[in-house]
C-alpha cells in the first residue's frame, strides 16, 4: 500500500492502492455522508412532542385572550417546550410544524363565539372560530400548520369573547396538543 494524499474534506482514508482506489475512497465518502445527511433528515422528521394540562384547571376569563398552559410533557425528548414559564413550542429547525390538539372545557356558555389562535413570536398567526349553543362540556379541536424558523416561538390561545369564565380541564386525554415537523426548509 502507498500513502496517499486526500483533499482536506476527506479525512477517513489513509491508503490506497493506485489511482482507482482513490476514486473508490471519495465515492465512499460521499455515499457515508449522504446517508448521514438522509439520518439527519429523518430524525427531524420523527421529532414529536406532546404536551397537556396538567394539576387544576385553567381559567379563561370573558373577554379576553388566555394562552394555554400546557404545563406537562406526554413525550418531548428535546425539550422543545417551555412547560415551566413560557408554555410556548420553540422551532428546533426551519420548516412547517403541525400543532394538533383539544381544549376540553367544563361548561360552555350559550351562543358565544370563541376561537383558538396559534401565536407565532408573540403575534397572531392563525386563528379558527368556533361557535356553540349549547351549555355543556365541549372538547374543540384544533389544527394549525405554522411556518417557522429556528428558534421562533410558537403558542396557542383561547378567545373567551364573552359568555363567562371558561374552566379548561386538566387531563391527559382531555387538554393536550401534539407537535409534529413535517416539512423541512
Amino acid at each position: 500500500m502507498v500513502d496517499a494524499s486526500f483533499p482536506d474534506d476527506l479525512h477517513t482514508w489513509t491508503d490506497v492502492v493506485d489511482n482507482e482506489d482513490i476514486i473508490s475512497g471519495v465515492h465512499m465518502n460521499i455515499a457515508h455522508a449522504e446517508i448521514i445527511a438522509i439520518e439527519n433528515f429523518l430524525f427531524k422528521l420523527n421529532r414529536v412532542v406532546k404536551v397537556y394540562r396538567s394539576g387544576s384547571t385553567q381559567t379563561c376569563n370573558a373577554g379576553a385572550i388566555t394562552k394555554i398552559q400546557f404545563n406537562a410533557a406526554d413525550y418531548d425528548p428535546e425539550t422543545d417546550f417551555d412547560i415551566t414559564t413560557d408554555y410556548e413550542y420553540t422551532a428546533p429547525f426551519d420548516g412547517f410544524f403541525l400543532f394538533s390538539g383539544t381544549l376540553r372545557f367544563i361548561g360552555l356558555a350559550k351562543d358565544t363565539t370563541y376561537s383558538i389562535i396559534a401565536y407565532l413570536n408573540g403575534s397572531t398567526h392563525q386563528r379558527c372560530a368556533f361557535n356553540y349553543a349549547s351549555a355543556t362540556n365541549y372538547e374543540l379541536a384544533f389544527t394549525v400548520i405554522v411556518k417557522a424558523e429556528e428558534g421562533d416561538a410558537i403558542d396557542i390561545r383561547f378567545n373567551n369573547t364573552g359568555g363567562g369564565n371558561e374552566p379548561l380541564d386538566h387531563e391527559i386525554d382531555d387538554t393536550m396538543m401534539t407537535i409534529k415537523p413535517f416539512a423541512l426548509l
